[in-house]
């Protein structure tokens, strides 16, 4: 312990950020403890699933530069994929998520190689035109086995109370957070980096950018999917536009810009968007349709014009920095 302590405090400003993280986790962890109404732990769960789903699209969206409008193809493949392996072969609903994973990161990857063809705009309509083919044909040539929007009643996962759930995706969103601090201080985020300011230059000092990009979009897929699988399952219910609908893929990149970058971003911006959006929805659902689509996205204009570097930039510049400044003249 003391050891620990040691190591901790070798470095103020770093120690602030250990502490800062330490306490965040803390009082989510012990959120169950004290909170048992079952609707504010289950905004609690969406918004560690969605930081989930955010983090995932930024390893190719923000970390390759590749704005992708294709990750419902992966959201959705992977619930699907984990319900038959359920519903057919009895295979455990934990084991279809992993299976399902795979095969969505594997024809994702087949999608993204046609697609790193293009740049910009062109790339961002194709993912988009390849996820709604997908959603087409399994809503009409499919529906014998997807039953279309009108969807399939699930078993839910075995838990007949909250709380396990709020640890299983409080822990994915932990996972994820792992993950992109990982691929940040590796070769792969450098060379990412470097393909997403000058594809040019990058290739130039011989970075293949068609083989990390396809590194990237496959751990993005891989994990978008386990997101689809624990939604469905958790939610009791498939549908498909539900999964593959425009806005599962518009959603990340939500998460994401108002986040902002980092490892941080998508997990403050989750914390923003998804409580706002589902309680919008239940406020304003029922008065006047799409009224709360409306009030979501002049929010979400507001955050973007006022706050562009996301709410990430903006705490790091007016209250991290200026508490790690104090830190180093303690020093």
């Amino acid at each position: 312990m003391k050891k620990m302590l040691n190591k901790l405090m070798v470095s103020r400003p770093e120690s602030l950020k250990v502490w800062l993280l330490i306490i965040f986790f803390g009082i989510l962890f012990t959120i169950p403890l004290w909170v048992k109404n079952p609707a504010i732990l289950t905004i609690f769960i969406y918004t560690f699933l969605y930081a989930f789903y955010g983090a995932s699209w930024s390893i190719i969206g923000k970390y390759g530069g590749q704005i992708s409008l294709g990750h419902a193809v992966c959201f959705g493949l992977g619930a699907y994929i984990s319900v038959w392996l359920h519903q057919y072969y009895g295979i455990s609903i934990w084991l279809g998520m992993f299976a399902g994973g795979v095969v969505a990161a594997l024809i994702f990857l087949l999608i993204g190689l046609v697609c790193f063809r293009l740049r910009g705009l062109f790339f961002i309509l194709t993912t988009l035109a390849f996820a709604e083919v997908v959603r087409v044909i399994f809503n009409y040539p499919l529906s014998p086995l997807t039953n279309g929007d009108e969807g399939i009643a699930l078993f839910k996962l075995q838990f007949m109370e909250k709380w396990p759930y709020y640890f299983i995706a409080l822990a994915m969103m932990i996972l994820v957070m792992i993950i992109l601090q990982r691929i940040e201080k590796s070769k792969l985020g450098y060379y990412l980096a470097a393909i997403r300011e000058e594809q040019e230059a990058a290739e130039s000092i011989g970075i293949n950018s068609v083989k990390y990009k396809s590194i990237a979009l496959t751990i993005s897929g891989f994990l978008s999917a386990l997101s689809g699988a624990f939604y469905v399952h958790f939610l009791g219910w498939i549908g498909v536009t539900d999964v593959f609908g425009i806005m599962v893929s518009i959603q990340p990149i939500i998460i994401s810009w108002v986040g902002g970058s980092g490892v941080f971003g998508p997990i403050i911006g989750s914390f923003i968007v998804t409580p706002v959006s589902l309680f919008l929805a239940l406020l304003l659902g029922g008065a006047v349709r799409g009224l709360n689509h409306i009030v979501y996205a002049v929010t979400l204009i507001f955050i973007v014009m006022f706050m562009p570097e996301g709410v990430t930039g903006v705490l790091s510049r007016k209250v991290y920095h200026p508490l790690r400044k104090r830190f180093e003249t303690i020093e």
